[in-house]
This record gives C-alpha cells, sequence and structure tokens, in this order.
C-alpha cells in the first residue's frame, strides 16, 4: 500500500507543466512556437487528406465534376476545357500538399529538436550553477557523482521523457483532433464508430500500465544511482583497487544493478511499443469494417464509395501512426515522472545558491593579520559544536602551525579561516575588517591552498598549474614563477621531454608523489597569493620527499602568510607560532620548544 500511495504522486502532466515553468521566458516561447506549428501542420494534414476525395471521385467517374458544385464551380473558374486536364490539376494540387507537407514536418521537426536541445542546455546549465553555487557545507558528506550525474544524464532523461513527449504529444494530439473533427463532417457514425473502438483500446492500454510504468521510473533513477556509483567508485581508487584485487568485488556490485536496469529498460521499451500493434490491429480493422458497410449498403453508386474508402484509408494511415507516437509519448512521460520529481527537487537550491564570483575580482588588501574571535561552529546535522571558542591571531608573513589528533577541530578552523565556514558564533577578521557574504570572496583572493590530495587532470603541468584558467588566457611567465617557488621548475625543464606541454596522465600518474604536491604547491603559488594553506600537504609523503617539499615552503617564509595543518609535529619546527587543538579548544599555543620542548 505504500508502494502504491508513493507512485499515485507521479502525476506525468503535473510534472510536465513543473518543468515548463522551469524554463526561461525565450524557452516558454519557442513551446509556444511549436504548439502554433503544430496546429498548422494539422491543418495541412486535413486539407491533405480533405484532397484525396475529390481526386479520386474524379478518376473513378469525370462526370462528378459537373454534379459536384464546388468541383463545377473550380472547372469553371480556371476554365478547363476538359475533364483529364482538371484530374491533372487536381492531382498536381494533391502532390503539392504532399510537398508542402513533407517540407513543414521537416521544419517542425528542426524547430522541436532545436527547443528541446535549447531546454537541456538551460535546464543543465542552471542545475550546474545551483550547485556551484552552494556553501562549501552543503558538499560535505555528500557524493561527487551524484551531482554530476543529475547535471549530465538525468537533466537529459528528463528532457527525452519530458520536454520532448510533451511537444510530441502536443503535435500528434493536435494532429489527431483535427483529422477526427474533419471525419466527422464527412461521416458522423462511422466516424464516431471507429473513434470509439480506438479510444476503448487505448484507455485500457493506459489503464492497465500507469501504475507499472511509475513503479519502473522510480527504479530506473535508484539503479542509475547505484550503477554511478559503482563506476565512479573504482575507478577514483584503480590503485587502491589493484594493489587489493578487489576488482571483482566492484564488478561483482555493478552487475546485478545492471541486469535489473537493462530488464527495466526492456520492459519501458515493451510497454511503450507493443501496443502499437494492437492498436494498427483494431484501427484497420475498423476501417475494414467500416469498407464492407459502405459496400453493402452502396446500391450501385460505386464512385461515391471509392472515394469514401479512400478518404478514410488515406486517413488511417495518417492518423494510426499519429495516435501510436501519442501512446508512446505519453508511455514516456509516466516512465520520467518519478526522475522528473527529483531533478526539479534540486532546482529549490537555486534559491539559496550565491552569486559565482567574478574569476577577475580584486583581491582584498592584507597588510597585517588575520583574527579569529571566539568562533563557535557546529557541522550540519550534528548537536555537539566542533569549535568552541577559538580565539587567535596570525601576522602577516608569519607561519603558523595547527596540530592536535584527528577530528579535534584544526582543519575545521582553517576551512573558517579560509571562509569556506560560517561560524554560528564568532568572527574572522582580516585587518579589522569582519569577513561577511560581501566580501568573502575577495579575502579568498588572497589565499593559495595546498590539499592533502592533490588533484590533476589529464592536461599539461602548465594547464594543471594555471588550474581553471582557460588555455589561452595562460600567464606561461606567472607559470614558471610558480614552478620556480615550488622547486619544480629544474625537473620541469630538463627530465620532462615537452617541459611544461607534458601531459600528466589523469590525476597525476606519470608523476611521483613529491612532484604531484610540488605541482599543487605551484598551483596555489600562480597568483602570488599573499597567504598559502597547506592542509597536511606531506602527510602521504616519505621522509625524504617531505623534507624536500618543506625546503621548498621554507624559502617562502618570511614572504607569505602560511598556515600549515601537520600530523608530524616535527613538519611544524620552523613555526613562527604553533596551536595545539583539542576537542575543539586551543589547547596550547607557542613556538616549537615552548609546546614540545627540546630546541
Amino acid at each position: 500500500m505504500r508502494v502504491n500511495r508513493h507512485l499515485k504522486k507521479h502525476i506525468p502532466f503535473k510534472h510536465s507543466f513543473k518543468v515548463i515553468r522551469l524554463l526561461a521566458p525565450r524557452e516558454r516561447r519557442s513551446f509556444l512556437l511549436v504548439l502554433g506549428a503544430s496546429l498548422l501542420m494539422g491543418i495541412i494534414e486535413i486539407a491533405g487528406v480533405g484532397s484525396i476525395m475529390p481526386f479520386i471521385a474524379v478518376a473513378a467517374n469525370p462526370e462528378t465534376i459537373f454534379t459536384t458544385p464546388p468541383l463545377k464551380a473550380a472547372y469553371e473558374f480556371f476554365g478547363f476545357t476538359g475533364t483529364r486536364w482538371f484530374l491533372a490539376a487536381l492531382g498536381a494540387l494533391m502532390l503539392a500538399f504532399v510537398i508542402l507537407r513533407n517540407a513543414f514536418s521537416a521544419f517542425l521537426m528542426y524547430i522541436k529538436v532545436r527547443f528541446v536541445q535549447r531546454c537541456r542546455h538551460t535546464l543543465s546549465t542552471r542545475l550546474f550553477t545551483a550547485y556551484l553555487g552552494q556553501k562549501y557545507s552543503f558538499f560535505l558528506g555528500k557524493n561527487s557523482y551524484e551531482f554530476s550525474k543529475n547535471i549530465i544524464s538525468e537533466v537529459t532523461n528528463v528532457i527525452s521523457g519530458t520536454i520532448t513527449p510533451m511537444t510530441e504529444l502536443a503535435t500528434y494530439g493536435i494532429q489527431i483532433l483535427l483529422l477526427i473533427v474533419f471525419l466527422f463532417t464527412v461521416d458522423v457514425a462511422s466516424t464516431a464508430a471507429i473513434a470509439a473502438i480506438i479510444l476503448i483500446i487505448y484507455s485500457g492500454i493506459v489503464f492497465s500500465t500507469k501504475r507499472k510504468l511509475s513503479k519502473l521510473g522510480l527504479e530506473r533513477f535508484n539503479l542509475m544511482t547505484l550503477l554511478s556509483r559503482s563506476t565512479n567508485e573504482v575507478f577514483w581508487g584503480i590503485k587502491a583497487a589493484k594493489i587489493s584485487g578487489t576488482e571483482r568485488v566492484f564488478l561483482n556490485t555493478y552487475m546485478p544493478n545492471s541486469r535489473k536496469f537493462s530488464k527495466n529498460t526492456a520492459a519501458e521499451e515493451v510497454i511503450g511499443t507493443l501496443p502499437k500493434y494492437v492498436l494498427e490491429a483494431a484501427g484497420f480493422s475498423a476501417i475494414i469494417l467500416f469498407i464492407l458497410f459502405l459496400t453493402l449498403r452502396a446500391e450501385g453508386n460505386f464512385s461515391q464509395v471509392i472515394s469514401s474508402i479512400s478518404l478514410y484509408a488515406y486517413a488511417g494511415y495518417r492518423l494510426l501512426p499519429s495516435v501510436q507516437q501519442y501512446f508512446r509519448s505519453l508511455t514516456k512521460l509516466k516512465y520520467s515522472a518519478p526522475a522528473t520529481e527529483k531533478i526539479i527537487a534540486e532546482f529549490s537550491l537555486e534559491k539559496n545558491a550565491e552569486t559565482l564570483p567574478d574569476p577577475d575580482l580584486p583581491h582584498m588588501p592584507f597588510t597585517r593579520s588575520v583574527r579569529l574571535e571566539d568562533v563557535w561552529y557546529t557541522y550540519p546535522d550534528k548537536d555537539t559544536p566542533v569549535l568552541k571558542g577559538i580565539s587567535l591571531e596570525i601576522p602577516k608573513n608569519t607561519v603558523a602551525g595547527f596540530c592536535g589528533q584527528t577530528g579535534s577541530g584544526k582543519t575545521t578552523t582553517i576551512d573558517v579561516i579560509l571562509g569556506l565556514l560560517i561560524p554560528q558564533k564568532g568572527r574572522l577578521v582580516v585587518d579589522g575588517t569582519e569577513i561577511t557574504d560581501a566580501n568573502r570572496s575577495a579575502w579568498q583572493k588572497n589565499i593559495g591552498y595546498v590539499p592533502q590530495s592533490v588533484y590533476l587532470s589529464n592536461a599539461s603541468i602548465a594547464e594543471n598549474i594555471a588550474f581553471g584558467i582557460p588555455p589561452d588566457r595562460i600567464d606561461r611567465e606567472a607559470v614558471q614563477r610558480a614552478a620556480e617557488m615550488a622547486q619544480i621548475d629544474a625537473f620541469i625543464r630538463r627530465e620532462l621531454k615537452d617541459g611544461y606541454d607534458t601531459k600528466v596522465g589523469e590525476r597525476g600518474v606519470c608523476l611521483s608523489g613529491g612532484q604531484q604536491q610540488r605541482i599543487g604547491i605551484a598551483r596555489a603559488l600562480y597568483t602570488n597569493p599573499p597567504v598559502l594553506v597547506l592542509d597536511e600537504a606531506t602527510s602521504a609523503l616519505d621522509g625524504q620527499t617531505e623534507s624536500d617539499v618543506m625546503e621548498a615552503i621554507d624559502q617562502l617564509a618570511g614572504k607569505k602568510t602560511i598556515l600549515i595543518i601537520a600530523h608530524r609535529i616535527t613538519t611544524l619546527k620552523k613555526c613562527s607560532a604553533i596551536y595545539r587543538i583539542t576537542d575543539g579548544r586551543i589547547e596550547a599555543s607557542g613556538t616549537y620548544p615552548e609546546i614540545f620542548g627540546g630546541e
């Protein structure tokens, strides 16, 4: 019962209209253009179907020209002198309608495809922007693969399963409606009988499959999440997987979900396609019965029967594929409703998204010190504060170290200084100015950050140092200057065949751990920021490599404000001040000898 109640929420048209409301005014106008073009297409279809009847009637019995007032009026108005020429003109008119219909059908397809792809671009870009605009705390505890899955694959599925079917429903719905109205003007009883047969069968199929489709759609969304997780986790940790020999564990996790996904997709395809054959059989059976009925009551007037038969046969030829496509689009709409609901919910993040900072924003002046004043911070969904009244001051161009056990709060303290976390109580103050949402981005322009694990893309050394900068805007002099300060310039120029244009491989597999960290330091120094933060940047390195990296850092002492988080306390020997944090409080502060003893 719980599942059924949940599935009833997935009303396809409701979610479709929500998606339409998400669109920008330009896309909404395009949708109205599609509707208008669909209406015109329906009128052209009627003209094409309507032209078949007089053509067949005249071909079967030329005398029909003189017994049918509209045909007689056209014959006399255009000055025809023979029935054959008039028949040829009717044939040419039919041919013109066929050409016009196909040309306009191609144009309608073009504007629909343009509209759909513009919607995909707009919605994926908006969702990407909404994610990027969230505060740093939003991303804590979340999986990055879900963001990329939603932006790329799920938005595409929403478009292919909602916007595209909506345009198809509009196109084929208008054509079906206008054709049926036209046929009613020809023969009310026969058209009503044929329409009733198709409608009964169609309604039965829709009623019997709607709940199954909603269930399949919800299952597809969840399976896609599981598949994305399986593949991303193993490839992000491929080194550990290879060493531990656990590749098959990940494969065995992937396989059953992939199998379920295949069955799910196949079921949706069958439900969406199989009724085509039922509708086709029912529709043509109704038309055949209609033909037999007309023939039996013809009483010798077979020319009229032939023209009526031709009209309904051609109308059926045009109508049934439209009905089939209409049903297929409705099937897609229902199947996509659960995923659409979830993606629509993601767009609610837009109201909390911050404006993305201007890459060319000037940095905030920093001349004296950065200070924390009685800072308290509690992570979302947690009850216990991780920082409990932290107060400290770091003068410019000094080296400050932070140490403490895992979970003590040292990284959180640095994240507050970085402006990533906003304390619930207390202040971050730079040169006497409190850091707020208004000046946070300007303060962060002063900071170069080196994480414990440096992410390197499969690009050149220069592109990785100037990370996030378009290749054509990279300052090569700044790249080399940063590499020199990180003491990796000589290695790049002398030992790499292509120098700064050398590709590093995905995640830097072509470089050693120490070289990756130096690239990370060079990246942090590319803009020559006055503040450099090393967040356990040497904890994964061996003793000698750590010593070499710290030697590069020592060269910057007195020139920049350096903040170092370290597990190994020996890394902090040359710090001007060290803060030992325990249980969210500063337990001790001072120089290395004052805290740890020795020289």
